[in-house]
């Protein structure tokens, strides 16, 4: 079965997104895949480029991806008692950093994504 994401309100710059089966003019799809729980898929080529969703991140970080789960869990706590709810929401990778607990370091390197290095050379990620 095929869904299609739809927005459905702006909280503090994070979108609470919603899903229902096909929807006229919606560019991306949800899908089941094999083995890998539900995967998004364009419906459409799109441009180099092109913007396809815009969202404020949650939390970013000036740390190595090599960082303990200190560094990270830190991070965490210094969000809102609302952010912190939303950040634990979040998947984690279980063949790489385990199924339970959750750790800090492990929800944030699943979920996060790299940013252009700072000037001092370390890395950023969001």
């Amino acid at each position: 079965m095929t869904f299609a994401p739809l927005l459905v309100r702006n909280l503090n710059g994070r979108a609470e997104w919603t899903f229902a089966e096909e929807v006229a003019g919606c560019d991306l799809r949800i899908v089941a895949t094999q083995g890998r729980g539900l995967g998004v898929i364009a419906a459409r080529d799109f441009a180099a480029g092109e913007r396809i969703i815009a969202e404020a991140p949650l939390a970013t970080l000036i740390a190595d991806d090599r960082a303990g789960d200190a560094v990270f869990a830190r991070a965490v706590r210094q969000l809102s008692p609302e952010k912190q709810a939303l950040f634990w929401q979040l998947m984690q990778n279980e063949s790489r950093y385990g199924v339970s607990p959750k750790t800090a370091r492990g929800v944030w390197l699943s979920n996060a994504y790299p940013l252009p290095a700072g000037a001092d050379g370390r890395k950023v990620s969001a």
